[in-house]
Protein backbone atom coordinates (compact mmCIF):
# COMPACT_ATOMS: atom_id res chain seq x y z
CA UNK A 1 0.00 0.00 0.00
CA UNK A 2 1.52 3.30 -1.03
CA UNK A 3 1.13 6.19 1.33
CA UNK A 4 -0.94 9.05 -0.06
CA UNK A 5 0.58 12.52 -0.22
CA UNK A 6 -0.50 14.71 2.67
CA UNK A 7 -2.55 17.71 1.64
CA UNK A 8 -0.55 20.86 2.47
CA UNK A 9 -1.89 22.69 5.52
CA UNK A 10 -2.05 25.98 3.64
CA UNK A 11 -4.19 24.55 0.86
CA UNK A 12 -7.44 26.51 0.63
CA UNK A 13 -9.53 23.41 -0.08
CA UNK A 14 -8.08 21.71 2.98
CA UNK A 15 -9.19 24.57 5.20
CA UNK A 16 -12.58 24.55 3.53
CA UNK A 17 -13.05 20.83 4.09
CA UNK A 18 -11.81 21.18 7.66
CA UNK A 19 -14.61 23.55 8.62
CA UNK A 20 -17.48 21.79 6.81
CA UNK A 21 -19.87 20.25 9.38
CA UNK A 22 -20.39 17.12 7.27
CA UNK A 23 -17.93 14.24 7.64
CA UNK A 24 -15.65 14.13 4.58
CA UNK A 25 -13.14 11.51 3.44
CA UNK A 26 -10.71 12.22 0.59
CA UNK A 27 -9.09 9.23 -1.13
CA UNK A 28 -6.23 8.92 -3.57
CA UNK A 29 -6.91 7.21 -6.94
CA UNK A 30 -5.63 3.94 -5.42
CA UNK A 31 -8.27 4.22 -2.63
CA UNK A 32 -5.73 5.00 0.07
CA UNK A 33 -6.83 7.66 2.55
CA UNK A 34 -5.46 11.14 1.86
CA UNK A 35 -7.39 13.19 4.43
CA UNK A 36 -10.42 13.24 6.75
CA UNK A 37 -11.83 16.48 8.10
CA UNK A 38 -12.64 17.35 11.73
CA UNK A 39 -16.25 16.14 11.46
CA UNK A 40 -15.04 12.76 10.19
CA UNK A 41 -12.47 12.58 12.98
CA UNK A 42 -15.23 13.11 15.56
CA UNK A 43 -17.46 10.58 13.82
CA UNK A 44 -14.85 7.83 13.46
CA UNK A 45 -12.59 8.49 16.45
CA UNK A 46 -9.47 8.51 14.24
CA UNK A 47 -7.08 11.37 13.72
CA UNK A 48 -6.46 12.10 10.04
CA UNK A 49 -2.73 11.42 10.33
CA UNK A 50 -3.29 8.03 11.97
CA UNK A 51 -4.98 6.47 8.96
CA UNK A 52 -3.44 8.54 6.19
CA UNK A 53 -2.05 6.25 3.49
CA UNK A 54 -4.05 3.22 4.62
CA UNK A 55 -6.78 1.70 2.50
CA UNK A 56 -10.25 3.10 3.16
CA UNK A 57 -11.26 -0.40 4.22
CA UNK A 58 -10.21 0.60 7.75
CA UNK A 59 -13.28 2.83 8.09
CA UNK A 60 -15.90 0.53 6.49
CA UNK A 61 -17.29 -2.76 7.65
CA UNK A 62 -16.31 -5.64 5.40
CA UNK A 63 -19.47 -6.00 3.33
CA UNK A 64 -19.83 -2.23 2.85
CA UNK A 65 -16.25 -1.91 1.66
CA UNK A 66 -16.68 -4.67 -0.94
CA UNK A 67 -19.85 -3.04 -2.29
CA UNK A 68 -18.55 0.54 -2.27
CA UNK A 69 -15.15 -0.44 -3.66
CA UNK A 70 -16.83 -2.19 -6.60
CA UNK A 71 -18.91 0.92 -7.31
CA UNK A 72 -15.86 3.21 -7.15
CA UNK A 73 -14.00 1.09 -9.70
CA UNK A 74 -16.87 1.66 -12.15
CA UNK A 75 -17.07 5.43 -11.68
CA UNK A 76 -15.89 7.77 -14.44
CA UNK A 77 -14.06 11.06 -13.66
CA UNK A 78 -16.59 13.70 -12.62
CA UNK A 79 -19.34 11.17 -11.86
CA UNK A 80 -21.11 10.70 -8.52
CA UNK A 81 -22.48 7.74 -6.59
CA UNK A 82 -24.89 7.58 -3.66
CA UNK A 83 -25.83 4.70 -1.42
CA UNK A 84 -25.69 3.44 2.13
CA UNK A 85 -23.13 1.55 4.15
CA UNK A 86 -21.77 0.95 7.61
CA UNK A 87 -18.73 2.72 9.04
CA UNK A 88 -16.58 1.25 11.79
CA UNK A 89 -15.32 3.55 14.53
CA UNK A 90 -11.95 3.31 16.22
CA UNK A 91 -13.61 1.51 19.16
CA UNK A 92 -15.14 -1.08 16.80
CA UNK A 93 -18.68 0.33 16.84
CA UNK A 94 -20.94 0.20 13.78
CA UNK A 95 -22.37 3.37 12.31
CA UNK A 96 -24.94 3.17 9.45
CA UNK A 97 -24.54 6.10 7.04
CA UNK A 98 -25.85 7.56 3.84
CA UNK A 99 -22.79 7.88 1.58
CA UNK A 100 -22.19 10.20 -1.39
CA UNK A 101 -19.03 9.86 -3.50
CA UNK A 102 -17.69 12.04 -6.30
CA UNK A 103 -14.79 10.93 -8.47
CA UNK A 104 -12.58 13.93 -9.18
CA UNK A 105 -11.09 14.77 -12.58
CA UNK A 106 -7.75 15.81 -11.09
CA UNK A 107 -7.79 19.52 -11.91
CA UNK A 108 -6.70 20.72 -8.45
CA UNK A 109 -3.15 21.32 -7.24
CA UNK A 110 -3.28 17.99 -5.43
CA UNK A 111 -4.97 15.05 -7.03
CA UNK A 112 -7.76 13.51 -4.97
CA UNK A 113 -9.26 10.47 -6.57
CA UNK A 114 -12.54 10.51 -4.64
CA UNK A 115 -14.34 12.82 -2.22
CA UNK A 116 -16.81 11.03 0.07
CA UNK A 117 -19.41 12.60 2.36
CA UNK A 118 -20.95 10.62 5.23
CA UNK A 119 -24.39 11.35 6.75
CA UNK A 120 -25.14 9.15 9.80
CA UNK A 121 -28.54 7.45 9.68
CA UNK A 122 -30.55 7.67 12.91
CA UNK A 123 -33.54 5.42 13.60
CA UNK A 124 -34.89 7.90 16.16
CA UNK A 125 -35.18 5.12 18.72
CA UNK A 126 -32.37 4.68 21.23
CA UNK A 127 -33.44 1.16 22.16
CA UNK A 128 -33.45 0.15 18.49
CA UNK A 129 -30.02 1.70 18.00
CA UNK A 130 -28.68 -0.17 21.03
CA UNK A 131 -30.12 -3.42 19.75
CA UNK A 132 -28.71 -2.96 16.25
CA UNK A 133 -25.29 -2.03 17.59
CA UNK A 134 -25.11 -5.34 19.40
CA UNK A 135 -26.03 -7.43 16.38
CA UNK A 136 -23.54 -8.82 13.89
CA UNK A 137 -24.21 -9.16 10.20
CA UNK A 138 -24.89 -12.73 8.99
CA UNK A 139 -21.49 -12.94 7.32
CA UNK A 140 -19.73 -12.15 10.59
CA UNK A 141 -21.82 -14.70 12.47
CA UNK A 142 -21.00 -17.33 9.86
CA UNK A 143 -17.27 -16.64 10.14
CA UNK A 144 -17.47 -16.78 13.94
CA UNK A 145 -19.18 -20.18 13.82
CA UNK A 146 -16.74 -21.57 11.25
CA UNK A 147 -13.69 -20.19 13.04
CA UNK A 148 -12.58 -18.43 9.84
CA UNK A 149 -10.53 -15.26 9.53
CA UNK A 150 -10.47 -13.24 6.30
CA UNK A 151 -7.13 -11.64 5.60
CA UNK A 152 -5.65 -9.44 2.92
CA UNK A 153 -2.01 -8.69 2.20
CA UNK A 154 -0.84 -5.70 0.19
CA UNK A 155 1.99 -7.26 -1.82
CA UNK A 156 3.77 -3.95 -2.43
CA UNK A 157 3.93 -2.71 1.15
CA UNK A 158 3.56 -5.97 3.07
CA UNK A 159 0.71 -4.52 5.18
CA UNK A 160 -1.74 -7.13 6.45
CA UNK A 161 -5.42 -6.58 7.20
CA UNK A 162 -7.58 -9.04 9.12
CA UNK A 163 -11.33 -9.44 9.34
CA UNK A 164 -12.30 -11.63 12.26
CA UNK A 165 -10.38 -12.79 15.26
CA UNK A 166 -9.16 -15.94 16.95
CA UNK A 167 -8.40 -15.97 20.68
CA UNK A 168 -4.71 -15.73 21.36
CA UNK A 169 -3.68 -14.76 17.85
CA UNK A 170 -4.90 -11.18 17.47
CA UNK A 171 -7.57 -8.78 18.66
CA UNK A 172 -9.05 -7.81 15.32
CA UNK A 173 -12.73 -6.89 15.42
CA UNK A 174 -14.97 -9.19 13.41
CA UNK A 175 -16.85 -6.18 12.05
CA UNK A 176 -14.04 -4.59 10.07
CA UNK A 177 -10.82 -5.13 8.18
CA UNK A 178 -8.17 -3.87 10.58
CA UNK A 179 -4.44 -3.37 9.99
CA UNK A 180 -2.08 -5.27 12.26
CA UNK A 181 1.33 -3.99 13.36
CA UNK A 182 3.32 -6.98 12.09
CA UNK A 183 4.37 -7.43 8.47
CA UNK A 184 3.46 -10.59 6.57
CA UNK A 185 6.87 -12.26 6.98
CA UNK A 186 6.89 -11.45 10.69
CA UNK A 187 3.62 -13.37 11.11
CA UNK A 188 5.11 -16.59 9.75
CA UNK A 189 7.29 -18.96 11.74
CA UNK A 190 10.89 -18.71 10.41
CA UNK A 191 10.95 -22.42 9.54
CA UNK A 192 7.79 -22.04 7.40
CA UNK A 193 8.67 -18.90 5.45
CA UNK A 194 10.47 -20.61 2.56
CA UNK A 195 7.61 -23.07 2.09
CA UNK A 196 4.97 -20.33 2.15
CA UNK A 197 6.97 -18.21 -0.30
CA UNK A 198 7.26 -21.18 -2.62
CA UNK A 199 3.49 -21.76 -2.52
CA UNK A 200 2.85 -18.06 -3.26
CA UNK A 201 5.28 -18.04 -6.20
CA UNK A 202 3.71 -21.16 -7.70
CA UNK A 203 0.31 -19.46 -7.56
CA UNK A 204 1.74 -16.21 -8.96
CA UNK A 205 3.20 -18.21 -11.87
CA UNK A 206 -0.23 -19.87 -12.37
CA UNK A 207 1.11 -23.33 -11.48
CA UNK A 208 -1.66 -23.65 -8.88
CA UNK A 209 -5.23 -22.37 -8.67
CA UNK A 210 -4.67 -20.89 -5.21
CA UNK A 211 -2.19 -20.68 -2.37
CA UNK A 212 -2.96 -23.58 -0.07
CA UNK A 213 -0.50 -24.02 2.77
CA UNK A 214 -0.27 -24.94 6.41
CA UNK A 215 1.99 -22.72 8.46
CA UNK A 216 2.48 -21.36 11.95
CA UNK A 217 1.20 -17.86 12.73
CA UNK A 218 2.64 -15.75 15.51
CA UNK A 219 0.32 -15.05 18.46
CA UNK A 220 0.23 -11.97 20.66
CA UNK A 221 2.31 -13.66 23.36
CA UNK A 222 5.03 -14.70 20.88
CA UNK A 223 3.93 -18.33 20.62
CA UNK A 224 2.75 -19.93 17.36
CA UNK A 225 -0.37 -21.75 16.22
CA UNK A 226 -0.93 -23.76 13.04
CA UNK A 227 -3.30 -22.37 10.42
CA UNK A 228 -4.63 -23.59 7.08
CA UNK A 229 -4.29 -20.75 4.58
CA UNK A 230 -6.26 -20.70 1.33
CA UNK A 231 -5.76 -17.50 -0.66
CA UNK A 232 -5.25 -16.13 -4.15
CA UNK A 233 -4.04 -13.01 -5.94
CA UNK A 234 -6.52 -10.35 -7.03
CA UNK A 235 -6.05 -7.07 -8.87
CA UNK A 236 -7.79 -4.12 -7.25
CA UNK A 237 -7.46 -1.62 -10.11
CA UNK A 238 -8.61 -1.72 -13.71
CA UNK A 239 -5.03 -1.25 -14.92
CA UNK A 240 -4.05 -4.50 -13.15
CA UNK A 241 -1.82 -2.78 -10.61
CA UNK A 242 -1.93 -2.85 -6.81
CA UNK A 243 -1.88 -6.62 -6.41
CA UNK A 244 -3.39 -8.11 -3.25
CA UNK A 245 -3.31 -11.59 -1.78
CA UNK A 246 -6.67 -12.32 -0.18
CA UNK A 247 -8.12 -15.41 1.45
CA UNK A 248 -9.20 -17.18 4.62
CA UNK A 249 -7.31 -18.97 7.32
CA UNK A 250 -8.48 -21.53 9.86
CA UNK A 251 -6.82 -22.49 13.14
CA UNK A 252 -5.83 -26.17 12.81
CA UNK A 253 -3.51 -26.40 15.81
CA UNK A 254 -5.54 -29.17 17.46
CA UNK A 255 -5.69 -31.12 14.19
CA UNK A 256 -1.92 -30.85 13.79
CA UNK A 257 -1.40 -32.08 17.35
CA UNK A 258 -3.49 -35.16 16.64
CA UNK A 259 -1.65 -35.72 13.36
CA UNK A 260 1.72 -35.38 15.05
CA UNK A 261 0.65 -37.83 17.76
CA UNK A 262 -0.48 -40.31 15.10
CA UNK A 263 2.81 -39.95 13.23
CA UNK A 264 4.80 -40.58 16.40
CA UNK A 265 2.65 -43.62 17.19
CA UNK A 266 3.03 -44.97 13.66
CA UNK A 267 6.77 -44.42 13.80
CA UNK A 268 6.95 -46.36 17.06
CA UNK A 269 4.89 -49.18 15.56
CA UNK A 270 7.10 -49.11 12.47
CA UNK A 271 10.21 -49.54 14.61
CA UNK A 272 8.54 -52.33 16.59
CA UNK A 273 7.47 -54.05 13.38
CA UNK A 274 10.98 -53.83 11.93
CA UNK A 275 12.48 -55.23 15.13
CA UNK A 276 10.02 -58.15 15.29
CA UNK A 277 10.45 -58.87 11.57
CA UNK A 278 14.21 -58.97 12.02
CA UNK A 279 13.93 -61.42 14.94
CA UNK A 280 11.43 -63.62 13.09
CA UNK A 281 13.70 -63.72 10.06
CA UNK A 282 16.58 -64.89 12.24
CA UNK A 283 14.45 -67.67 13.76
CA UNK A 284 13.21 -68.78 10.35
CA UNK A 285 16.75 -68.84 9.02
CA UNK A 286 17.76 -71.06 11.93
CA UNK A 287 14.80 -73.38 11.27
CA UNK A 288 15.81 -73.57 7.63
CA UNK A 289 19.31 -74.60 8.64
CA UNK A 290 17.94 -77.37 10.87
CA UNK A 291 15.79 -78.63 8.00
CA UNK A 292 18.90 -78.91 5.83
CA UNK A 293 20.68 -80.78 8.62
CA UNK A 294 17.74 -83.18 8.99
CA UNK A 295 17.76 -83.82 5.28
CA UNK A 296 21.51 -84.46 5.34
CA UNK A 297 22.00 -86.54 8.51
CA UNK A 298 18.71 -88.35 9.23
CA UNK A 299 18.26 -91.81 7.75
CA UNK A 300 16.13 -91.81 4.61
CA UNK A 301 13.35 -93.75 6.36
CA UNK A 302 13.35 -91.69 9.57
CA UNK A 303 10.66 -89.33 8.26
CA UNK A 304 8.28 -89.44 5.32
CA UNK A 305 10.27 -88.43 2.28
CA UNK A 306 8.49 -85.13 1.58
CA UNK A 307 8.12 -83.79 5.11
CA UNK A 308 11.43 -81.95 5.23
CA UNK A 309 10.83 -80.47 1.78
CA UNK A 310 7.34 -79.27 2.80
CA UNK A 311 8.76 -77.66 5.93
CA UNK A 312 11.42 -75.93 3.82
CA UNK A 313 8.78 -74.64 1.39
CA UNK A 314 6.69 -73.24 4.24
CA UNK A 315 9.73 -71.50 5.69
CA UNK A 316 10.47 -69.91 2.32
CA UNK A 317 6.89 -68.63 2.08
CA UNK A 318 7.13 -67.18 5.58
CA UNK A 319 10.37 -65.41 4.67
CA UNK A 320 8.69 -64.05 1.52
CA UNK A 321 5.77 -62.71 3.58
CA UNK A 322 8.14 -60.98 5.98
CA UNK A 323 9.99 -59.40 3.07
CA UNK A 324 6.67 -58.40 1.49
CA UNK A 325 5.41 -56.77 4.67
CA UNK A 326 8.47 -54.51 4.77
CA UNK A 327 7.22 -52.76 1.64
CA UNK A 328 3.94 -51.77 3.30
CA UNK A 329 4.97 -50.73 6.80
CA UNK A 330 5.11 -47.07 5.70
CA UNK A 331 1.46 -47.05 4.54
CA UNK A 332 -0.19 -43.89 5.89
CA UNK A 333 3.01 -42.59 7.53
CA UNK A 334 3.73 -39.79 5.03
CA UNK A 335 1.13 -37.26 3.97
CA UNK A 336 -0.56 -38.00 0.61
CA UNK A 337 0.46 -35.86 -2.35
CA UNK A 338 -0.26 -35.38 -6.04
CA UNK A 339 1.82 -37.86 -8.06
CA UNK A 340 2.18 -37.97 -11.83
CA UNK A 341 1.12 -41.31 -13.30
CA UNK A 342 3.75 -41.34 -16.05
CA UNK A 343 6.55 -40.66 -13.55
CA UNK A 344 5.39 -43.60 -11.43
CA UNK A 345 5.28 -45.94 -14.43
CA UNK A 346 8.76 -44.88 -15.53
CA UNK A 347 10.14 -45.62 -12.05
CA UNK A 348 8.83 -49.21 -11.82
CA UNK A 349 11.61 -51.75 -12.60
CA UNK A 350 9.04 -54.53 -13.16
CA UNK A 351 7.75 -52.62 -16.18
CA UNK A 352 10.78 -53.68 -18.24
CA UNK A 353 10.63 -57.29 -17.03
CA UNK A 354 6.90 -57.85 -17.50
CA UNK A 355 7.24 -59.57 -20.87
CA UNK A 356 4.49 -57.51 -22.49
CA UNK A 357 4.05 -53.97 -23.86
CA UNK A 358 2.63 -51.24 -21.63
CA UNK A 359 0.81 -48.57 -23.66
CA UNK A 360 0.07 -45.25 -22.00
CA UNK A 361 -2.56 -43.04 -23.63
CA UNK A 362 -1.32 -39.57 -24.57
CA UNK A 363 -3.90 -37.91 -22.28
CA UNK A 364 -2.42 -39.66 -19.22
CA UNK A 365 0.83 -37.72 -19.54
CA UNK A 366 -0.46 -34.76 -17.52
CA UNK A 367 -2.60 -36.72 -15.05
CA UNK A 368 -1.68 -36.48 -11.36
CA UNK A 369 -3.36 -38.48 -8.60
CA UNK A 370 -3.63 -37.42 -4.96
CA UNK A 371 -2.77 -40.60 -3.08
CA UNK A 372 -0.59 -42.21 -0.43
CA UNK A 373 3.12 -42.21 -1.20
CA UNK A 374 2.87 -45.96 -1.87
CA UNK A 375 0.88 -45.39 -5.06
CA UNK A 376 3.71 -46.91 -7.09
CA UNK A 377 3.05 -50.25 -5.35
CA UNK A 378 -0.49 -50.22 -6.77
CA UNK A 379 0.79 -50.04 -10.35
CA UNK A 380 3.49 -52.60 -9.56
CA UNK A 381 0.73 -54.98 -8.43
CA UNK A 382 -1.23 -54.48 -11.65
CA UNK A 383 1.83 -55.33 -13.73
CA UNK A 384 2.80 -58.26 -11.51
CA UNK A 385 -0.78 -59.57 -11.50
CA UNK A 386 -0.95 -59.51 -15.31
CA UNK A 387 2.44 -61.23 -15.63
CA UNK A 388 1.60 -64.00 -13.14
CA UNK A 389 -2.06 -64.68 -13.87
CA UNK A 390 -2.86 -63.17 -17.27
CA UNK A 391 -1.52 -66.27 -19.07
CA UNK A 392 -1.72 -64.80 -22.59
CA UNK A 393 -1.06 -61.12 -21.90
CA UNK A 394 0.70 -59.35 -24.78
CA UNK A 395 -0.11 -55.75 -23.88
CA UNK A 396 -1.46 -53.52 -21.12
CA UNK A 397 -3.16 -50.19 -21.83
CA UNK A 398 -3.55 -47.27 -19.41
CA UNK A 399 -6.04 -44.48 -20.14
CA UNK A 400 -8.43 -42.20 -18.31
CA UNK A 401 -11.73 -40.42 -18.83
CA UNK A 402 -13.34 -37.41 -17.13
CA UNK A 403 -16.85 -37.62 -15.65
CA UNK A 404 -17.66 -34.07 -14.62
CA UNK A 405 -15.75 -33.36 -11.39
CA UNK A 406 -14.72 -37.03 -11.11
CA UNK A 407 -12.53 -39.25 -13.29
CA UNK A 408 -11.80 -42.91 -13.96
CA UNK A 409 -8.35 -44.35 -14.62
CA UNK A 410 -8.41 -47.63 -16.58
CA UNK A 411 -5.73 -50.32 -16.58
CA UNK A 412 -6.56 -53.06 -19.08
CA UNK A 413 -4.70 -56.10 -20.41
CA UNK A 414 -5.58 -58.65 -23.10
CA UNK A 415 -4.97 -61.77 -21.03
CA UNK A 416 -7.22 -64.44 -19.54
CA UNK A 417 -9.22 -62.01 -17.38
CA UNK A 418 -10.92 -62.65 -14.05
CA UNK A 419 -13.90 -65.04 -13.64
CA UNK A 420 -17.15 -63.38 -12.58
CA UNK A 421 -17.24 -65.20 -9.25
CA UNK A 422 -13.76 -63.94 -8.32
CA UNK A 423 -14.10 -60.24 -9.18
CA UNK A 424 -14.51 -59.25 -5.53
CA UNK A 425 -12.60 -62.14 -4.01
CA UNK A 426 -9.32 -61.02 -5.63
CA UNK A 427 -9.39 -58.00 -3.30
CA UNK A 428 -9.80 -60.12 -0.18
CA UNK A 429 -6.91 -60.81 2.13
CA UNK A 430 -5.17 -64.18 1.57
CA UNK A 431 -6.96 -64.86 -1.72
CA UNK A 432 -4.71 -65.87 -4.59
CA UNK A 433 -1.84 -68.08 -5.58
CA UNK A 434 0.99 -66.02 -4.05
CA UNK A 435 0.86 -63.98 -0.85
CA UNK A 436 -2.78 -63.05 -1.36
CA UNK A 437 -1.99 -59.49 -0.31
CA UNK A 438 -1.23 -57.65 -3.55
CA UNK A 439 -4.64 -56.42 -4.68
CA UNK A 440 -5.92 -56.31 -1.11
CA UNK A 441 -3.23 -53.81 -0.19
CA UNK A 442 -3.62 -51.95 -3.50
CA UNK A 443 -7.23 -51.21 -2.61
CA UNK A 444 -6.22 -50.17 0.93
CA UNK A 445 -3.55 -47.78 -0.38
CA UNK A 446 -6.03 -46.07 -2.70
CA UNK A 447 -8.70 -45.90 0.01
CA UNK A 448 -6.45 -43.62 2.10
CA UNK A 449 -7.56 -40.69 -0.09
CA UNK A 450 -11.02 -42.01 -1.03
CA UNK A 451 -10.14 -43.65 -4.35
CA UNK A 452 -12.02 -46.89 -5.06
CA UNK A 453 -10.74 -49.88 -7.05
CA UNK A 454 -12.85 -52.45 -8.94
CA UNK A 455 -12.31 -55.09 -11.64
CA UNK A 456 -14.80 -54.88 -14.54
CA UNK A 457 -13.21 -56.86 -17.37
CA UNK A 458 -14.82 -59.69 -19.34
CA UNK A 459 -13.48 -63.19 -18.56
CA UNK A 460 -11.41 -64.43 -21.49
CA UNK A 461 -10.92 -60.89 -22.83
CA UNK A 462 -8.52 -59.56 -20.20
CA UNK A 463 -8.51 -57.89 -16.80
CA UNK A 464 -9.81 -54.33 -16.49
CA UNK A 465 -9.10 -52.39 -13.30
CA UNK A 466 -10.96 -49.12 -12.71
CA UNK A 467 -9.71 -46.47 -10.30
CA UNK A 468 -12.59 -44.13 -9.47
CA UNK A 469 -11.07 -40.71 -8.70
CA UNK A 470 -13.47 -38.39 -6.81
CA UNK A 471 -13.20 -34.63 -7.24
CA UNK A 472 -10.07 -33.34 -5.51
CA UNK A 473 -8.05 -36.53 -5.98
CA UNK A 474 -6.92 -35.79 -9.52
CA UNK A 475 -5.74 -32.93 -11.68
CA UNK A 476 -4.22 -32.44 -15.10
CA UNK A 477 -1.05 -30.42 -15.39
CA UNK A 478 1.03 -29.56 -18.43
CA UNK A 479 3.71 -32.11 -19.07
CA UNK A 480 7.11 -30.94 -17.87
Amino acid sequence: MQKGARIPDNNRLTHAFSEIPSAILIENPDLSIQYINKAAELLLGFRSGEIQGYSSKVVYDFLSFISIHRSQMQMKPGSTWSGSGTLVTREGGSLPCQISIQRMAGHTDYNPGYITVFHPISTGCDSCNDRDAGEKNPFAVLMDCAGLVFWERDVTSGHVFLYGGLPGIHDSSVSALQPIPLGFDELIHPDDRARVSEAIEKHRNKETDLVSAQWRIRCKDGSYRWILDNSRFVRVNKDNRDERLVGFYLDITDVRRVQDACRKTNKTLQLLSASMRHDCANYLTALGSYCELCHEFLPADALPADWVEKISDLLKKLMHLLSYSRNYETLGIAEPSFQRVTDILNSIPEKNLAGFEIITDESVRGLEIYADMMLSSVFTNFIDNAARHGETVSSMQIQWSCMGPDAILLIEDDGAGVPHEEKEKIFERSFGKNTGLGLFLAREILAVTGISLTETGEPGCGARFELYLPAGTWRVREHL
